[in-house]
C-alpha cells in the first residue's frame, strides 16, 4: 500500500480508530488533516509529523455545518488538493429500548454518525471532482446485523452503507471511488460502554461477557484498531483502483455474506 503524494482528511482522527488511520496513512506516505472535536487532535498531528509527513490539526464539530465548512476550507488552503476523505467519526448513541432514550440522543446519533458524513463529503467534493480520489466511510457490522438495544447506532450505520453505495454511483464519472469498511467489535475505550450495558442486560460478569462475545467469532477475538486502519489505507491507495461501492468486513468472521 503506497500513499505517497496523497493528502488525506481523516474525520475523527484525534482518537481511537481515527488516530490509527492517521498514523497508518502517514506511514504509507500521505500528508494528513486531522479533523476532530477531541482534545487529542493536535497530539495526533504531532505524531504524524514525527513519522515525517506534514499534518494539520483542525477542530471540527460535525454537528455544526459552519465548523465542517471551515475545516474543508482550511484543508484546501494548507495543502491545495485533498485526495482522500476518511469519515471515521461515530458515537455509541442511546442504549436500550426506544422509549428509554430521548429525542435529543436520537438526533445526536443521526447528526454525528450520518449528517456529519454528508457535510464532509459536500464541502470536500468540489476539490475531489477536479482530480478524482477516494472516500472511505467507516460503517459497522451493526449496519447489516442489528444489535439488541442499539437502534440509533444500527440505524445510522445501515444508512452509511446506503449513502456509500449511492455516492459510488454518482461520483464514479469524476474518478472518485467511494467504499466502506465495516468493523466488528473494535478494542478500545469506546466499546466499554456498550459492553458494560450488554453484560448487565445478560446478567453476566463483565469479563465473562467479553469472552462470550469473542467466542462467537471464528477467530475468537475483537478487532485491534490497526486492522481497520490497514483496510482504510488499502482503499485510499492505488492498489484498490478498481474498487468502488464495496464494503470491507473487518470483523473476525462475526458476519459473513
Amino acid at each position: 500500500m503506497d500513499c505517497t503524494g496523497l493528502t488525506a482528511v481523516v474525520v475523527g482522527g484525534g482518537q481511537g480508530i481515527g488516530r490509527e488511520i492517521c498514523l497508518k496513512l502517514a506511514a504509507q506516505g500521505a500528508d494528513i488533516v486531522v479533523a476532530d472535536i477531541s482534545a487529542g487532535t493536535g497530539g495526533v498531528a504531532e505524531e504524524v509529523r514525527q513519522i515525517g509527513r506534514q499534518a494539520l490539526a483542525v477542530y471540527t464539530d460535525l454537528r455544526q455545518e459552519a465548523s465542517v465548512q471551515a475545516m474543508a476550507n482550511s484543508a484546501v488552503e494548507r495543502f491545495g488538493t485533498v485526495h482522500c476523505l476518511v469519515n471515521s467519526s461515530g458515537i455509541v448513541g442511546g442504549l436500550g429500548q426506544i422509549d428509554e432514550f430521548s429525542l435529543e440522543e436520537w438526533n445526536e446519533s443521526l447528526s454525528v454518525n450520518l449528517t456529519g458524513m454528508f457535510l464532509t463529503c459536500r464541502y470536500l467534493l468540489p476539490g475531489l471532482k477536479q482530480q478524482g480520489g477516494s472516500i472511505v466511510n467507516i460503517a459497522s457490522v451493526a449496519g447489516r446485523r442489528p444489535l439488541k438495544g442499539r437502534s440509533p447506532y444500527c440505524t445510522t450505520k445501515a444508512a452509511v452503507l446506503g449513502f456509500t453505495r449511492s455516492l459510488a454511483m454518482d461520483l464514479g464519472e469524476f474518478g472518485i471511488r467511494v467504499n466502506a469498511v465495516s468493523p466488528g467489535r473494535v478494542e478500545g475505550p469506546r466499546i466499554e460502554k456498550t459492553l458494560h450495558h450488554g453484560a448487565a442486560q445478560a446478567g453476566m460478569e463483565f469479563e465473562d461477557y467479553v469472552e462470550h462475545l469473542k467466542s462467537q467469532t471464528p477467530l475468537h477475538t475483537f478487532i485491534p484498531p490497526g486492522a481497520v486502519a490497514d483496510s482504510v489505507a488499502f482503499l485510499c491507495s492505488p492498489a484498490s483502483a478498481f474498487m468502488t461501492g464495496a464494503d470491507l468486513f473487518v470483523n473476525a468472521g462475526s458476519y459473513m455474506v
